[in-house]
Parts: structure tokens; sequence; C-alpha cells
């Protein structure tokens, strides 16, 4: 106990040591999350499994706005008012 205490109080003693341990800290845990696995499974590819979904459905959406914009440039009278909600 008295050794958890006193390398507390030697992090919180400056704000140079505070900042080491953070950078060391925030260091090891990227490591970790880099390498560790468990059955094939790791943070990173589980992100990404995750995220791609997501930038799928915003490109999805940036085109159906691009193409709305464009029939609407071109065609001004032919589109319904919520011409995005039919797609």
């Amino acid at each position: 106990m008295n050794s958890v205490r006193n390398i507390l109080h030697i992090i919180g003693s400056s704000y140079l040591n505070t900042f080491l341990f953070g950078v060391v800290g925030g260091a090891g845990f990227e490591l970790f999350k880099i390498k560790f696995k468990f059955a094939g499974f790791d943070y990173y590819t589980s992100f990404t499994k995750l995220q791609i979904p997501k930038e799928l459905e915003a490109f999805e959406e940036e085109l159906k706005e691009r193409d709305y914009v464009l029939m609407k440039k071109y065609e001004p009278e032919a589109l319904p008012k919520d011409y995005p909600k039919y797609i």
C-alpha cells in the first residue's frame, strides 16, 4: 500500500512527471490495443467492422444529396418537394 502511495505521490509531485506518466500510459494502452488478441478478435478489427457500415451509409447519403442537387439544378419543376424520402 505504501508503494502505491509513493508512486502516486511521485506522479503528482510535478507537471512533468504527470505528463510523462500520461504519455507512457497512453502509449502502453495503444500497444495493448494493437497487440492483444482474444480468439482472433482485437480492438481495431472490431472497430473497422463496425465503422465500415457507418462510412458507407454516410457516403450513400452524400451521393443521394448530390443526385438531388443535380436533378434540382436541371429539372427544378419535375421533382416533388420531399424527393429524398422516396429513394
